[in-house]
């Protein structure tokens, strides 16, 4: 779920292969739009960021819905995403003969579209933020509910 430039709308995505607009005033679905994957996770900066099972994600634009980018970070489903400034950090799962925690914290720069250095994490991270006062400080919590930063 995101805000829209409209601040009586909201974005919702989920497992069906569709986002949808809702009127929070209204109590209303005002909008459906068809997408090519489904959306497990949204960030809004200035712009949408939907990440998919598929570990694709979509840059959108907040008017439109058009993909404006697409980026493919994982090779299995996307855990977690966070986005500071113009920095984009994902973690997931990857195919290794089965689906497993992908140990490496992968970062990519939204100005350029380049993937940056990844971070290796042992355990695997399963959810990750960026630190709100400390922007180059990123939080990250393993499956066992153990907290590092890097």
């Amino acid at each position: 779920m995101s805000f829209t430039e409209n601040p009586s709308e909201i974005v919702i995505g989920g497992s069906n292969d569709s986002l949808l607009i809702m009127n929070v005033n209204r109590g209303a679905i005002t909008n459906k739009i068809d997408t090519t994957d489904n959306t497990i996770i949204m960030k809004k900066t200035k712009q949408i960021f939907c990440a998919s099972s598929s570990g694709n994600v979509y840059i959108r634009d907040p008017r439109t819905f058009k993909v404006e980018n697409k980026i493919q970070v994982h090779n299995g489903t996307i855990s977690d995403i966070d986005i500071n400034n113009n920095i984009l950090a994902t973690c997931g799962f990857s195919q290794r003969g089965i689906m497993a925690l992908d140990p490496m914290i992968k970062l990519f720069d939204i100005r350029t579209m380049k993937s940056l250095d990844p971070i290796p994490f042992e355990t695997g991270p399963s959810f990750l933020k960026f630190h709100p006062q400390y922007s180059s400080v990123l939080i990250i919590c393993n499956p066992g509910r153990r907290i590092s930063n890097c």
